[in-house]
């Protein structure tokens, strides 16, 4: 597994474990990395049953200042360059920012923020000379706007945003980025940000079980395409966590990506749908902070 492969970050659960087994089902063999390595090693011989791919296993804690720099130079000694990398790690704080611990903001902001831009820059710099490979860096919703009770990562998720928008444009046409912004979800977020949904923010959440739809990557390992041919051709990565229907065929621009302003007429139902679903929340966060 020299080159060609993909390494998915925050592999052992949730939105991970689908993307995982969506690159598996195109082929891609798979370096996982995560904190635990129990969780991991059930995931990778979970997809390697199923797809019969060849997996890596490569535990690191990204939230620690040198986990990025560490999981680079432990895939450098295996000569493991991976042609797609899926920055999907991370964890919110879900409470007032003055009483965040500062042991853990500090963790998130390493996490969500200093090892994803180490990563994006160390095997883009790769891609590029390369000419060749695709980059996904995984944002949210509350990266669209302010966050009460959730300001810090709010802010680290508008940084995504803004990065992969930005190198979605200078790295063409060699490297393909996307950025996938993806709504609440039923994961671990919750458990490990402390995150407690109220019945409006339930109703919104998307299934992350892979499904036959999907096409942001390329559908062959061996000749990736380009981020026009993608656009022109694919439907938006929503499909990979099999979407409520009346947000299938929604355009990327407005739910999954960075720049792409086409097809904008098609989502407007499941968009207000979402502004709604914003407006509660909104009222929930203003009941609580002004009690």
């Amino acid at each position: 597994m020299q080159s060609g492969s993909a390494l998915v970050t925050g592999a052992s659960g949730g939105l991970g474990v689908a993307l995982a087994n969506n690159l598996a089902r195109r082929g891609y063999p798979l370096v996982l990395t995560a904190r635990s390595r129990p969780a991991l090693k059930d995931v990778a011989c979970r997809i390697r049953d199923t797809h019969g791919v060849a997996i890596i296993v490569q535990p690191a804690d990204l939230s620690r200042p040198e986990g990025a720099t560490e999981l680079i130079a432990a895939l450098d000694a295996q000569e493991v360059r991976p042609s797609i990398l899926v920055n999907n790690a991370g964890f919110g704080l879900n409470e007032r920012f003055q009483e965040h611990s500062s042991e853990r903001l500090e963790a998130m902001l390493h996490l969500n923020v200093l090892a994803l831009t180490g990563l994006t820059h160390a095997y883009a710099q790769r891609m590029k000379s390369h000419e060749g490979g695709h980059i996904l860096l995984v944002a949210s919703l509350a990266a669209y706007m302010p966050a009460p009770l959730m300001a810090a990562y709010g802010a680290s998720k508008a940084y995504v945003l803004s990065l992969g928008e930005a190198l979605h444009v200078e790295l063409a046409p060699e490297v393909g980025v996307t950025v996938l912004s993806p709504g609440y979800m039923e994961t671990g977020f919750d458990d490990a940000s402390g995150f407690q949904p109220n019945a409006a923010t339930k109703s919104t959440a998307l299934p992350h079980r892979p499904s036959r739809g999907s096409d942001w990557m390329p559908c062959s390992p061996a000749k990736p395409r380009s981020w026009r041919a993608m656009r022109t051709r694919s439907r938006p990565c929503w499909d990979a966590f099999s979407p409520k229907p009346s947000w299938r065929g929604s355009s990327t621009s407005l739910l999954a990506s960075g720049t792409t302003k086409d097809r904008v007429s098609e989502p407007l139902a499941a968009a207000n749908q979402y502004a709604q679903a914003g407006r509660n929340i909104w009222k929930s966060c203003s009941s609580v902070t002004s009690e």
